[in-house]
């Protein structure tokens, strides 16, 4: 950490960005998933920035979960105007080249099973990460150039990255491990991860938008691990093979083409992997694996719709890849389609995803098909309405299961100060019985004070839980809480905000027959200066 500081103190000393004209600061206490992962877990956490000018700023954040010995932190520098056409970020940062084939940015974890998993949306190449949580962070140095006018107008992108995780004694001294480099997660040392290895990455990329219409993008990427004072370790080891061969480098490179044309967008993306695999003797061989992104979008005034389709090859290998769908080798298509007509915008959603590797679950390769039909209200005094039916068939290991979900809500807002909902979830799922929900929810508006107040009624048959949002707290990773039995739910949430300052709070109470009841708290509050 003490490096870190002493390189930000070089930097501001360079002379690079004024005095702070704003500092933020933030501290909260929540039941949520830190970032991107999947469990949930209360934390505490606290952040700070000092906002230099329009475009650069210094952040940083600490998070601890409740019961952990260690805190962790991340932090970053962003000077995206101290040069002209040029931008430095340092520190923990999140990356995406093109449509996040060979690199991409993680979603939050879904646990409803009915929804996909979407991609970033976010257009910015480098992201400094907020979370205070390191495990899914570049930690090093980026920077950007950008040259030409508005014909022609080209982008060169850099970063490295030397991010310390903590690995076993046995896989540390034995110069592998049979894990994955994707869970070498752990920051902190623990007696079961004592030994540092440096998970290092080199990124390039260079973009041409020509015309304001057509963009190329050719980019790659070298993934590597190491010890710190040198030599290389390997990962995906095959211990009970002869030789334990491994992995020890790979290098991913992609070409994004895209064309935006009024209402047409149109975009293509191949990627390519090579993976360098070695064993005690030396270099055994490299595996190569492709994969490829597609498709077209339209947006006039009365139709907008979106066809992709995926494929990544059971070689293709992107640690850090993060597109659309699921993260395993998979044959995918997907398709958006919605009608927007005054008030209203009725449509359809399918996804057809095939895995194509399996791991140690599946006795077969299984087929999942996600079907959508809704009518959502949009721009009135009932905005936030919809009538939705889902469908999620998954074929596999000789067996065919569906779930099926019918969803209504109306909300109702009036005088620009009250805000009433009623909703109902009605869920069927092969091989058990029917499960229902009902909710009701009223909320206030006073000046800069929010109130809001939810109440659920769920009746979840085995086997057959249900998802559900119930007044969320602010910016959740998950807002919503899965129920796996019968229950009453209670939820309330209160904010307020005046002069730079915001404060929220939300309470949420669930109490299934047999059980005691769950409390939960979320609080936060901020303030700028």
């Amino acid at each position: 950490m003490r490096h870190a500081l002493a390189l930000i103190a070089l930097l501001l000393a360079a002379g690079g960005p004024a005095p702070a004209q704003e500092v933020s600061l933030q501290a909260e206490y929540r039941r949520d998933a830190v970032d991107y992962d999947e469990s949930v877990s209360e934390f505490y956490r606290l952040k700070t920035g000092l906002l230099f000018s329009e475009k650069s700023s210094f952040n940083a954040a600490l998070v601890r979960s409740a019961g952990a010995e260690h805190c962790d932190y991340t932090w970053f520098l962003a000077l995206n105007d101290a040069v002209s056409g040029g931008r430095l970020m340092v520190g923990h940062y999140t990356a995406r080249f093109g449509g996040g084939l060979v690199l991409g940015r993680r979603s939050p974890f879904n646990p409803d099973d009915l929804s996909r998993r979407v991609s970033s949306t976010e257009r910015d190449t480098f992201s400094g990460v907020t979370s205070g949580n390191p495990q899914y962070a570049f930690y090093g140095a980026a920077v950007s150039v950008d040259t030409g006018d508005a014909e022609l107008h080209a982008r060169f992108d850099s970063f490295f990255s030397s991010a310390t995780r903590f690995l076993d004694a046995d896989g540390y001294f034995s110069g592998g491990t049979d894990a994955g480099i994707d869970t070498v997660r752990s920051s902190n040392r623990t007696a079961a991860k004592s030994e540092p290895v440096c998970l290092e990455n080199i990124g390039f990329g260079f973009s041409a938008v020509m015309g304001g219409s057509l963009r190329v993008q050719a980019s790659s990427l070298l993934t590597r691990m190491s010890r710190p004072q040198g030599g290389s370790l390997l990962w995906d080891r095959e211990s009970g093979s002869p030789g334990r061969p491994g992995t020890r480098s790979v290098s991913n490179s992609e070409l994004f083409v895209e064309y935006r044309e009024d209402s047409l967008g149109l975009f293509f993306e191949p990627a390519v992997s090579f993976v360098d695999r070695e064993n005690d003797d030396g270099p055994l061989r490299t595996l190569t694996g492709y994969a490829y992104l597609c498709g077209f979008t339209f947006q006039g005034p009365r139709l907008e719709g979106t066809l992709i389709r995926k494929y990544t090859a059971p070689e293709y290998y992107a640690p850090y890849g993060a597109s659309i769908g699921e993260q395993f080798p998979e044959r995918a298509w997907f398709f958006d389609c919605a009608l927007p007509c005054g008030v209203f915008s009725a449509g359809t959603s399918l996804s057809s995803e095939k895995k194509l590797k399996p791991d140690s679950r599946d006795d077969a390769l299984p087929l999942s098909v996600k079907e959508e039909l809704f009518l959502r209200a949009q721009r009135s005094s009932i905005d936030g309405s919809q009538l939705s039916y889902r469908v999620l068939t998954v074929t596999g290991n000789g067996e065919t299961s569906r779930k099926r979900q019918l969803n209504a809500r109306l909300k109702f807002k009036a005088f620009d100060r009250l805000a009433a909902a009623l909703g109902t979830v009605v869920q069927s799922r092969s091989g058990a019985r029917t499960s229902k929900l009902v909710s009701t929810s009223l909320g206030t508006e006073f000046g800069k004070i929010n109130a809001t107040a939810a109440y659920c009624r769920a009746l979840v048959s085995a086997g057959n839980s249900l998802y559900a949002v119930i007044a969320p707290p602010e910016h959740a990773s998950i807002p919503g809480t899965m129920l796996k039995r019968s229950a009453h739910v209670i939820a309330a949430r209160i904010s307020a905000s005046c002069a730079g300052a915001r404060f929220s709070i939300r309470t949420f109470h669930l109490l299934s027959a047999g059980e005691p009841v769950r409390h939960t708290l979320d609080i936060s509050g901020q303030a700028s200066f």
